[in-house]
């Protein structure tokens, strides 16, 4: 059943980025860049010639526009899709991706290899389009039949980048929606206990990869 997207959820994001509702446990910006280069720097082997962590880095642009928001996560599901969670981590926000890590989480594709993802256009917070939502329709074949889905990607716009700082998705059988940010901490814990599979391998990232699909 696909699970029809409304503007409840925008509402829900709008009050929580906008109304200066801002959670108590969130890291400053500059906090998060530090912690995350200093986790990078002890994963990363001592390498002479390496300057800086590709993971880490913003994509490089083939132009001189900046990348869309469904274009940012048209990128991030195929790489996660492809089992490239690292390279998937650089469209999180910096909080985002400390914030993974320190939970010992991995990156998830929401679908299988064989998944397909229909990216809606992006719908704007206010006209400064400074915040964005991202519908997604995923369909996917689960134990020989086939099943539809949605996720909502919440993101940012940092500088001239647009970034993912979370999602908004049916976390119960009823269909009910929740948004759930990667920038609090105890969103990260729910998520970690509901929907990411548990992750075995060392940590580096965000959404899995060689955990089960979500």
């Amino acid at each position: 059943m696909i699970m029809r997207v409304d503007f409840l959820a925008a509402t829900i994001f709008l009050t929580v980025f906008l109304a200066g509702c801002t959670p108590a446990n969130k890291v400053s910006q500059n906090d998060a860049n530090d912690r995350l280069e200093e986790l990078v720097s002890a994963e990363t082997p001592k390498v002479p010639s390496l300057v800086e962590n590709p993971a880490l880095s913003a994509p490089e642009s083939h132009s001189s526009t900046v990348m869309q928001p469904e274009e940012i996560v048209r990128e991030y599901l195929g790489l996660l899709q492809n089992d490239r969670a690292a390279e998937a981590e650089k469209h999180l926000s910096k909080v985002a991706a400390l914030n993974f890590r320190q939970a010992g989480m991995t990156l998830q594709s929401p679908g299988s290899e064989a998944a397909k993802y229909e990216i809606l256009k992006p719908k704007f917070a206010t006209n400064l389009q400074r915040i964005a939502m991202v519908d997604c329709k995923i369909t996917d074949t689960v134990d020989g039949s086939p099943q539809s889905s949605d996720i909502s990607w919440i993101m940012k716009r940092d500088e001239n980048y647009w970034r993912i700082t979370g999602m908004a998705m049916s976390v119960d059988d009823g269909g009910k929606r929740r948004l759930l940010s990667f920038e609090n901490l105890d969103d990260i814990h729910f998520i970690k206990q509901n929907i990411f599979a548990p992750d075995t391998s060392s940590v580096v990232e965000t959404s899995g990869e060689s955990s089960p699909k979500q």
